[in-house]
């Protein structure tokens, strides 16, 4: 026996990785391992699932020959599948030491991965292919890997470009395809987010975390073109099937597709069963949403999501072009009763906004009549999107003009949740308006 892969662990995606490589590494297996009746003993058992008779065996290999480094690695794997971390990784480890194997560093790196630790996963995937497997199955393998420890970290260029790798290596895998999907759809790119989707279940028609995915998105999008309740009912009732209605995560997508469909009952139902299951990885909140008879979107940021602004007041709307000015009820250090007109001169007790496109991007100039500092929050829609996400506001000291800048294509912005903070300024003794310059 020798050269066993690890299975690669996937904490990231939404399903269990069901992705598990038996393959053999070129040129490792020793002759004498296929007459070696402990090695075969440990092998049989490691395949049949029972782990620690695999421990046993291998341990009984390694006291008559010590410095068998593929005995320490199947050793290592039975430790890892018993998640023994700390014991796989000095098997893999001695291992190396007797022998640098590419396939060893990738057991290892998968090891670090389900531990926790990306950064020394990384380290290891990329020894691995510095030893350049000869595998091409090796090398994909590898790539992917790394890709999700890159993606974990956030570190969505790299982990792009080594799925985009292991694609033109020809992965004949959905997982490749469905992180894609993921990185795809957290930049908003919904067209390649949905292609790749497709091309994960063309790839394997019975894989739960293709149909999952898609159906999410399906569901969640926050721009209504790509949203489409009947099939994402379909496919996420199709991974419940696949993991026989027993994975929280595939029966929370069952939920918010049941959401979008204006289902709201069948939603509530299925959130509930998810958090039976396992109550750590469903979103408590998404209960509340449906029983308010909301869908919930996911708007791929960091920033909170607000998909009905009926129940914010007061508040303040702005669309890119305009200059609007609201005076308001101070009550105590709240702002209440917003009077909003198109001006560009300040009325007393208000606020100016002039929401413009210029050279830095989308520019918001804020500027008020208040002696106080001036709060609030914002909310932003960007162009084709039905939903708005969260996004800060400065807080504008008296008499200046305090610009807020964006990259994206905002076209309209809501303020709320106005009050003011400090000490009061003195009024100079000869108060004019303020024009609103935006200088």
């Amino acid at each position: 026996m020798g050269g066993k892969l690890a299975k690669r662990s996937d904490a990231t995606m939404r399903l269990e990785l069901l992705f598990i490589v038996g393959c053999l590494a070129a040129g490792s297996v020793r002759a004498e391992h296929k007459s070696n009746p402990v090695m075969v003993e440990g092998d049989n058992a490691y395949k049949a699932g029972n782990y620690d008779l695999a421990v046993s065996k291998y341990t009984e290999a390694l006291k008559r020959n010590p410095k068998d480094p593929v005995a320490n690695n199947d050793r290592g794997l039975a430790y890892k599948e018993r998640k023994q971390y700390a014991e796989a990784i000095a098997d893999f480890t001695e291992a190396l030491r007797l022998k640098r194997d590419w396939f060893v560093f990738y057991n290892r790196g998968i090891t670090y991965q389900e531990k926790g630790d990306e950064d020394a996963a990384i380290t290891d995937f990329t020894e691995a292919l510095r030893l350049k497997p000869k595998l091409l199955q090796g090398r994909i393998d590898c790539l992917i890997s790394r890709a999700h420890c890159y993606f974990n970290k956030e570190k969505a260029v790299s982990a792009m470009a080594d799925l985009n790798q292991a694609i033109k290596l020809g992965v004949k895998e959905p997982d490749a395809y469905v992180l894609r999907g993921i990185l795809h759809k957290i930049h908003h790119d919904y067209d390649r987010s949905l292609a790749d989707y497709e091309k994960a279940i063309s790839l394997d028609p019975r894989d739960a975390r293709s149909y999952d995915a898609e159906a999410y998105l399906l569901s969640v999008c926050p721009m209504p073109k790509y949203r489409d309740a009947k099939k994402a009912i379909a496919y996420a009732t199709k991974a419940c099937e696949l993991t026989e209605w027993k994975h929280a995560d595939a029966l929370e997508t069952l939920a918010v597709a049941y959401a979008e469909g204006g289902q709201f009952d069948d939603a509530v139902k299925w959130q509930n069963w998810a958090a039976v299951i396992d109550p750590k990885v469903v979103d408590e909140k998404r209960i509340e949403l449906y029983q308010q008879k909301q869908p919930f979107r996911d708007i791929n940021r960091k920033e909170l999501s607000f998909a009905n602004l009926d129940t914010i007041n007061p508040k303040v709307a702005i669309n890119i072009g305009q200059r609007l000015n609201a005076q308001f009820q101070e009550k105590g250090d709240r702002l209440a009763d917003p009077d909003v007109m198109q001006a560009n001169k300040e009325r007393p007790h208000s606020l100016t906004l002039d929401f413009r496109q210029d050279k830095r991007g989308r520019t918001l100039f804020l500027t008020h009549s208040f002696q106080q500092t001036l709060q609030a929050r914002c909310l932003a829609l960007l162009k084709d999107w039905d939903t708005y996400f969260e996004t800060d506001i400065l807080p504008v000291p008296p008499r200046t003009v305090n610009p807020e800048i964006w990259s994206e294509p905002i076209v309209e912005l809501v303020l709320f949740d106005f009050k003011l903070t400090g000490s009061k300024t003195p009024e100079p003794e000869e108060r004019t308006d303020v024009a609103l310059s935006g200088q």
